[in-house]
Parts: C-alpha cells; sequence; structure tokens
C-alpha cells in the first residue's frame, strides 16, 4: 500500500458555499498567524491531516472575535476547517487535480460542484502555500518511518478514593492523570490497526514527561536550524 491511497475528500462532495468557505479559509489563515492554530501531519489515505484549533488559554477569546468578524456560525466554520483539512491532505497526496475532482464529484453533478472543488483547492494552496511546503517534509518523514505514527493523544485527571480491595476509602483523595496514545502503524507493516497506550501518571511522572519533551524540542529546535543553514548553502 502506498501513500496516495484512497483519500477522504473522493468520497464526498464539498458542500460549502464559496462565499462561506472563503470566509472560513481568511479566519483560519488569521488564527495561523496568531498561533491559535496548527496542522497535524498524517500520512495521506492512511492517517490525516488535522487541523488543531487551541481555542483555550491566551487564545480563546481572539478565537471567538475572529469567528464573530468574519461572520460565521461555530458549525459553519467547523465545516469550512474540515474540507480545508480534506484539501491540505488532497493536496500533499500529489493527486492530479482533474482525477481529484473526477473522483470527488458524483456522476450526475453539476459543473459547479467540480468548480467549486478546483476553487477551493485553488483558495487553500494559495493561503498555505508556506505551511505547505513544510507538510510535504512532514508527511515524507512519516510516510517513510520505520516506527509507528503518533495519530491522536488524549488525558483526563482525576481524584482517586479508594479501589474495591480497600476496606476503608483512602485518608484523603490522591490526584492522578491518564494519558492515552494511539498510533498508527506506518504503510510498510501491511496493517493499518491502530494501538492505544493508555498509562497512569503522578505528578511526579507528568514533570518527568516535560523535562524530557523540553529537553527533545531544544534538540529539534538546534537540528531544524542546522538543515536551514545546510540548505542555505547549497
Amino acid at each position: 500500500m502506498g501513500a496516495t491511497s484512497t483519500l477522504s475528500i473522493h468520497k464526498v462532495t464539498m458542500l460549502t458555499d464559496i462565499r462561506q468557505f472563503r470566509k472560513g479559509l481568511r479566519a483560519l489563515s488569521e488564527l495561523r498567524r496568531s498561533g491559535a492554530l496548527r496542522f497535524i501531519a498524517g500520512i495521506p489515505g492512511v492517517v490525516p491531516t488535522k487541523i488543531e484549533l487551541l481555542e483555550g488559554g491566551e487564545h480563546g477569546e481572539h478565537f471567538r472575535r475572529k469567528l464573530d468578524s468574519v461572520g460565521l456560525k461555530r458549525a459553519e466554520f467547523d465545516e469550512v476547517v474540515a474540507e480545508v483539512a480534506d484539501v491540505l491532505e488532497g493536496i500533499l497526496s500529489g493527486v492530479d487535480v482533474d482525477e481529484w475532482t473526477r473522483n470527488a464529484v458524483p456522476a450526475g453533478s453539476d459543473i459547479d460542484a467540480e468548480s467549486r472543488i478546483r476553487d477551493k483547492r485553488d483558495l487553500v494552496s494559495k493561503e498555505f502555500s508556506e505551511d505547505i511546503r513544510t507538510l510535504r517534509d512532514r508527511t515524507w518523514i512519516k510516510a517513510t518511518a520505520k516506527t509507528e505514527i503518533v495519530n491522536s493523544v488524549s488525558w483526563d485527571v482525576s481524584l482517586k478514593h479508594g479501589t474495591d480491595a480497600d476496606d476503608k476509602p483512602h485518608e484523603s483523595p490522591v490526584p492522578y492523570a491518564i494519558l492515552q496514545i494511539t498510533a498508527m502503524p506506518t504503510v510498510d507493516f501491511g496493517s493499518l490497526k491502530e494501538r492505544t497506550v493508555t498509562v497512569t501518571l503522578d505528578d511526579e511522572d507528568i514533570q518527568y514527561l516535560l523535562d524530557t519533551l523540553e529537553r527533545l524540542y531544544a534538540a529539534y529546535g538546534s537540528m531544524s536550524k542546522r538543515a536551514k543553514r545546510d540548505a542555505d548553502r547549497r
């Protein structure tokens, strides 16, 4: 199986009105520039490309204002976000635009449906041209990886008061966290069955992970700068 297997966009027609799509795309672009949005690269046809909206904390108010400024309701904006993610995955797959529109438009649809899909692809290509260049590299890394690919990460926090084996409740409730990581095999594994690892963490475990990730991020940043310097010398 290759990285250009059937895409989700081939199974649906993009229904969002082009004017609404432009509004949502403008909001997405501004959220990206403000740091309130990030792209999570996958493998086209295997692990979907995702758009994560950072709505909490310092980004929350900015996010709400941005939707108000373009005149979109949340449900309308979510539709645009889903379509932009599909378009990005289609672009990254390398599928020819003619083949893409033929497969995406059901038989019997009018010419407007095909035109709408072409317009949306052109708009996304122009708006996120720099991100697309980076996503191509990120997608390539994952498509050629020999290890599993992270598909999703989720977590929860709670208090434990006791267990079924305890004669009486714990003297005071103890906080703990659950971290769940779901991974997909790479295309070379021959299977697309995801695997989930769920671990229980205490406060020291969480700090250990944070410290490790901070060191990883610093090392990754240094390597990225080195790669850029090498590229500039060529």
